[in-house]
């Protein structure tokens, strides 16, 4: 045990191992849910109408502390963990290595991935579709309301069974779905099996780069006419019939973007779509999509996806930059230290600099710490 005396000469016997938090959030529920320290970024994010969905920091700045207390705080929550989409599948597909191999753009095909599983899984929680019987029953009962009156919203509900109606399954199972039907429309388009399309699209002989470059046309005019004006739809759907009422507000988590959930080749272009994504679901007022992600990450997001006309100051306004100040840091510790040292020997509230000396040498013991850590 290390023994400290604070400066009412009242000494403590700090246990060894003892600590005041873990390195990451997960880890640190204990202290994280008693010691949460409000910097005004929660009331940020949690608001809808505030534009700030994408928190942005460096390793160690608070990004997953805040999305845990979304997580703990508010009511209907749905937090997506990267790694539970699946998203390798679309490394390990018969097509898609084929189509990015041969310079096939699936920029529209990966933001209607993200928005597929968006929508639907905004809709299973509202309304809890659990089931294959009452998913049917939900669905029946707008296209009722909805037949001969909107059209708009007829189709994009008639797109939800058509593409989504297994809303019970797991949401691996529409990423896979979703997958499945592009590989079927490019090879019923162009009229070949798999290993027909890697001979086309690897061919390098001249009439074969010709093929190659006829094949590349069809498939990226496939890509291109993907279902996003349906998609569109949906997302009016939601704003307009659904996700109506200001009281009830939806939020989606994500966070561990930075980790090994995808093959690097695609994580990218993914992040880059799910922005995307998380920009347009702006227009549902009553949802929002939260994302974490580290600075540097963003930076190599936009520096290997940019292309002509890419504009970086249009997505400014989605992130919330987090940035802490000595006086939140100092109050931070305290509540930590006070909650380490009531729990073993004092109800009363301790302060860090209680349990330190003023100074080390001629600088003041704060300013010590927090140049070294």
């Amino acid at each position: 045990m290390s023994k400290l005396e604070n400066s009412a000469g009242i000494s403590y016997r700090i246990r060894k191992g003892a600590s005041v938090g873990e390195p990451d959030a997960e880890s640190d529920s204990h202290f994280l849910s008693s010691c949460f320290m409000n910097t005004g970024d929660y009331e940020t994010l949690v608001n809808c109408d505030d534009p700030h969905r994408i928190i942005v920091g460096r390793t160690g700045t608070g990004k997953s502390a805040l999305i845990y207390k979304i997580s703990q705080s508010e009511e209907n929550v749905i937090s997506i963990p990267p790694e539970a989409l699946s998203l390798n599948y679309l490394s390990n597909s018969d097509v898609i290595p084929i189509l990015e191999n041969a310079g096939v753009k699936l920029d529209i095909f990966y933001t209607l991935l993200w928005r597929h599983v968006f929508a639907v899984e905004l809709l299973k929680k509202k309304f809890k579709l659990t089931t294959e019987d009452n998913t049917k029953t939900w669905i029946n009962g707008f296209l009722s309301m909805l037949r001969g009156k909107d059209k708009t919203k007829e189709r994009a509900l008639t797109y939800l069974k058509d593409w989504g109606d297994k809303f019970w399954q797991e949401t691996e199972y529409r990423i896979k779905e979703v997958t499945h039907k592009l590989e079927d429309d490019i090879q019923s388009s162009i009229g070949v099996d798999i290993e027909g399309l890697r001979a086309l699209l690897g061919g390098e002989s001249k009439s074969s780069l010709e093929q190659k470059t006829e094949v590349v046309h069809k498939t990226q005019k496939i890509i291109n006419n993907i279902q996003i004006k349906e998609l569109s739809d949906v997302l009016r759907f939601l704003s307009e019939e659904v996700f109506t009422d200001p009281q009830q507000k939806y939020y989606i988590l994500i966070d561990k973007l930075d980790e090994n959930w995808v093959d690097d080749s695609l994580r990218y272009k993914l992040i880059r779509a799910l922005i995307e994504t998380v920009k347009a679901f702006r227009c549902i007022s009553n949802v929002k999509i939260i994302i974490a992600l580290r600075l540097d990450l963003i930076q190599s997001v936009f520096d290997k996806t940019r292309d002509s006309g890419f504009q970086e100051e249009k997505y400014q306004s989605l992130f919330l930059h987090l940035r802490w100040d000595k006086s939140q840091l100092t109050s931070l510790l305290d509540k930590r230290v006070s909650l380490l040292v009531s729990e073993q020997y004092t109800s009363r509230p301790i302060r860090l600099r209680e349990l330190f000396p003023e100074r080390v040498g001629k600088t003041e013991f704060l300013d010590y710490l927090f140049t070294r850590t």
